[in-house]
């Protein structure tokens, strides 16, 4: 480098996974694998082998597909209205399985994020209630609406039920027998009232309870593909002069907060710098994850002459060149 120097970095280990390793993913669905007829969504792939695929023959029903601040990636966008999709199994679901999804909700009022093909197998918005629901049975937690992007994680289980946001257990109450005989998404089964406003960007069905580490392993996944980790990238090194330096690289739409190394108070997605040194920010993002990464910033230093008496007639090289 334009230092002559030298830097070891920290050793990593990286994990290349695909959700399909879990074994028992039924059904997994996402905005990139859809197809479109004037930007409404006809068809939404299923991503396993069982090709369950979502199906919207009506346009009148059919949600749109918009491009989203997570990492720059597409959603599928209820209007709250009568947009919906439906698929019947192949084959059913027994009482214990796991349903993952990452999505939004922009509006109060009974809202069904997700259903059953012939009964209530329900995620719901119910006032300021996210809730699951089964057949005369429904619990859940509080939560403000509208609200941005979080994964929620449902296991539907007997004799109990549980309830995750991004990977934390919110509340679990019992649960009646039944299976999943199909999935309606953006509205309840009978599909005649209470459609979800909102935006889906991804979700898996898994027919069993998933395990701890299958579970974290998911929520990676999900969290790094919608909202990677803060990247700093390169060192900054200046060349000549001494002007004030301003970090930008942090800066993300899915960061929720920024706390950078050099005091409490700086909380800005950028950071301005006066003197050479390491810099580190951590951030938090949408689904509530912390990151940390940092560069370094360096100034010219230049290497005065030993011999700084000159008199008549003499002459000097000084070599301005920074080190």
């Amino acid at each position: 480098n334009h230092c002559l120097d030298s830097i070891v970095s920290e050793s990593w280990l990286l994990t290349f996974y695909n959700p399909k390793e879990i074994n028992s993913l039924y059904m997994w669905i996402s905005a990139d694998s859809t197809v479109l007829i004037d930007n409404l969504v006809t068809t939404i792939y299923d991503q396993c082998q069982n090709a369950n695929h979502l199906q919207q023959p009506n346009t009148i029903n059919k949600p749109t597909i918009e491009n989203s601040f997570l990492n720059n990636r597409n959603v599928i966008k209820f209007d709250g209205i009568n947009d919906f999709l439906k698929v019947e199994f192949s084959s059913d679901i027994l009482q214990n399985y796991t349903v993952i999804s990452v999505h939004d909700i922009l509006s109060t009022g009974l809202r069904y994020v997700y259903d059953g093909f012939q009964g209530f197998r329900s995620s719901r918005f119910n006032g300021n209630k996210h809730e699951i629901r089964f057949d005369g049975v429904a619990f859940g937690y509080n939560k403000v609406v509208p609200n941005s992007y979080f994964i929620s994680t449902n296991i539907f289980s007997t004799p109990n039920a549980v309830m995750y946001e991004n990977n934390t257990e919110k509340i679990s109450g019992s649960s009646p027998v039944g299976t999943l005989s199909g999935l309606t998404l953006g509205g309840y089964y009978q599909t005649v009232s209470n459609f979800f406003h909102g935006s889906i960007a991804e979700l898996m069905i898994f027919d069993t309870v998933l395990s701890p580490t299958e579970m974290d392993l998911v929520h990676q996944y999900l969290r790094y593909k919608y909202a990677p980790p803060v990247n700093l990238w390169y060192d900054i090194t200046i060349p000549y002069g001494f002007a004030d330096t301003t970090i930008t690289t942090a800066e993300k739409p899915w960061f929720t907060s920024y706390q950078w190394s050099t005091g409490e108070n700086d909380t800005l997605p950028t950071l301005t710098v006066t003197e050479p040194g390491t810099y580190a920010v951590t951030v938090t993002d949408i689904f509530g994850f912390e990151s940390t990464d940092s560069l370094r910033v360096v100034y010219p230093e230049f290497t005065i002459p030993a011999n700084t008496t000159l008199c008549l007639g003499d002459t000097l090289c000084w070599n301005l060149d920074a080190k």
